[in-house]
């Protein structure tokens, strides 16, 4: 899946989960490109921090929710580079959930992140709903690009994997 060449100012790296452990070539079948920033490079300007994996151990998680929170957190308009942190930080902990994939070594971080809180799960899921939302420079800019669907599909995967749909009920509990 290919960014499309206004969804970024960089296209040198694509962000991407592994949806089959065994092979990075299936990272296709399961892959965020709209975050143009490797897993690795979860940047926060605003604190003065290089990326993820120059960071201290114990600075990591607080990187990961800040990505998360400044997204979620978007009240009037979620920019570009904004919501692809927020697509890296989100696969993050989706990669740690116990019914999500881990990201291909290719894609992810090459230092070890530690254990994250379960508190980020319901975080990373704002986050993502911030950044499809009709107030985000991203999805505005993959709603124009010819593979815009697939992208949505991606995003909608990561945040199933973090907050399941309730299937439909198809009997009734009891009569009325």
């Amino acid at each position: 899946m290919t960014v499309p060449a206004d969804a970024s100012r960089t296209n040198a790296h694509a962000t991407h989960v592994n949806h089959s452990s065994s092979s990075c070539e299936a990272i296709e079948d399961f892959c965020l490109a709209s975050a143009a920033v490797s897993l690795a490079h979860v940047h926060l300007p605003d604190q003065g921090r290089g990326d993820l994996d120059e960071a201290a151990l114990e600075e990591r998680e607080a990187m990961i929710r800040s990505a998360l929170k400044r997204a979620a957190a978007s009240a009037d308009f979620l920019d570009t580079s904004d919501g692809e942190r927020a697509v890296a930080a989100a696969a993050l902990v989706v990669a740690q959930h116990p019914d999500g994939e881990r990201t291909c070594s290719n894609y992810g971080p090459s230092e070890p992140l530690p254990e994250l809180p379960a508190d980020l799960r319901t975080l990373a899921v704002d986050a993502l709903d911030q950044v499809v939302s009709e107030r985000s420079e991203l999805a505005e800019l993959w709603d124009d690009a010819a593979n815009g669907s697939k992208w949505r599909h991606d995003i909608t995967r990561l945040r199933d994997v973090l907050d399941p749909p309730v299937p439909p009920q198809e009997d009734a509990l009891f009569d009325i």
